[in-house]
């Protein structure tokens, strides 16, 4: 058994799976924000540009990079083909584009 799944059966029997699900939901909160703004300024984008081309509000950016806002299931699939990565790369699941 790998590192990984011994740790979460360890969580598991710790702590039920609320505590792990909101865990992993702060994680991929994080990651999204932390790559999302990092594709857009790899891209040399302004948050109102990148507005503009998803047809969303600069302040929408703002909270997806800021964590405090997440983005409904089609807009992460418009963000992944914008942006030419897969959903689990934006959502922290994998480290290659």
């Amino acid at each position: 058994m790998g590192d990984c799944q011994e740790y979460f059966i360890h969580l598991h029997s710790s702590f039920g799976n609320n505590l792990i699900r909101r865990w992993l939901i702060l994680i991929v909160q994080t990651k999204f924000g932390e790559r999302f703004k990092q594709l857009r300024e790899e891209a040399n984008l302004t948050m109102e540009q990148l507005a503009v081309s998803l047809g969303t509000k600069k302040q929408t950016i703002s909270r997806y990079e800021n964590n405090q806002r997440e983005p409904e299931y089609a807009t992460l699939i418009k963000i992944a083909r914008f942006f030419k990565v897969s959903t689990d790369y934006l959502l922290g699941l994998k480290d290659h584009k």
